[in-house]
């Protein structure tokens, strides 16, 4: 009984993730980056690599957030029709993490009486 409980719950979860895993309209296709342009019919989108993709088809089904504007950081869920892009849904991306700070060190010198408890003050 365990195993079939087990293996329903598996299932299930596979199922959600596939479906977690698509975009507006099952599309599995993405594209994350800056926008270079935005118009009535397309978008134009420079990828983390430096590739500038593009262009992506907009439609009337296309879901796109107010105020898209070229500079912002956008996924763009996408699929193929023929020899094009169309943008199914475009949702705002995280912008990428920023590089590491580097590591400080406290400083070794401490004037007299300053940071230190066992120094008493004059």
């Amino acid at each position: 009984m365990q195993f079939r409980v087990a293996a329903s719950t598996l299932a299930a979860l596979w199922w959600a993730a596939g479906l977690f895993a698509q975009g507006p309209n099952g599309s599995e296709l993405t594209a994350t980056g800056q926008l270079v342009s935005t118009g009535d019919m397309s978008l134009v989108l420079k990828a983390d690599d430096g590739r500038e993709q593009g262009p992506f088809i907009v439609t009337t089904t296309t879901q796109l957030p107010s105020g898209l504007v070229a500079g912002n950081r956008v996924t763009i869920f996408y699929r193929p029709v023929g020899d094009r892009q169309v943008a199914d849904g475009v949702v705002p991306a995280l912008a990428p993490a920023p590089p590491a700070a580097p590591e400080t060190r406290p400083s070794a010198h401490r004037p007299s009486g300053q940071g230190d408890p066992h120094v008493r003050s004059r």
